[in-house]
């Protein structure tokens, strides 16, 4: 690699790197081109060496991280299992954190989710051949969305509680039902008689 290259590298990472620092004080869709080259310290015409506009710099970016989930993942024996495909999501955005959750926020500008779906999606696919595609797309999104909702909880808490017992809550509510789960006693209102209110 040449000493332009290098050059030109350097500062498609500083534009990148300021792109993500703003994200920290605006919301994306506010985020304009002046905003990037002012806090990278470079003209706008250098911005267009390397993105066509905002959106375009955005969207190499969530390829890019999807490309890191697909780079883990492939080497998941078994993403269809709940266990393993929970432990490399976590994994997957403690690594990539920041990043990953401001794009979960940014669901009406981002396409990241569902670009992230449609690769795990494809990966269970390659793995577990689904007798009725349909069906399994259904369940599909219920599953993923709980995943990916439980995390982005996790994440906004601090990442406090141990991921593993995460984990281990979410396997109990798939396998249990969230009244098996989570009531201790046995005070549920099917097992107590119906004394609650109907809508």
């Amino acid at each position: 690699m040449n000493k332009f290259e290098i050059k030109s590298q350097n500062t498609k990472r500083a534009l990148v790197n300021a792109f993500w620092e703003l994200t920290r004080e605006k919301e994306l869709h506010k985020i304009k081109i002046k905003d990037v080259t002012d806090r990278a310290g470079v003209y706008r015409s250098t911005f267009y060496l390397h993105f066509v506009d905002i959106l375009d710099l955005l969207e190499q970016e969530e390829d890019l991280l999807v490309e890191k989930w697909q780079t883990r993942a492939v080497h998941v024996p078994d993403l269809s299992s709940s266990n393993e495909l929970f432990l490399t999501l976590s994994n997957y955005y403690i690594e990539n954190g920041d990043k990953v959750f401001t794009l979960l926020n940014n669901r009406a500008y981002s396409k990241y989710e569902e670009k992230m779906k449609d690769s795990i999606r494809k990966m269970i696919y390659s793995q577990y051949a689904p007798a009725n595609v349909t069906s399994f797309d259904y369940s599909f999104e219920f599953y993923i969305d709980g995943i990916i909702g439980s995390l982005c909880k996790w994440h906004s808490e601090g990442q406090t509680e141990n991921v593993n017992i995460v984990i281990a809550q979410m396997l109990n509510l798939i396998q249990h039902g969230i009244g098996n789960a989570y009531w201790k006693t046995d005070t549920s209102p099917s097992r107590l008689g119906d004394t609650g209110a109907h809508c």
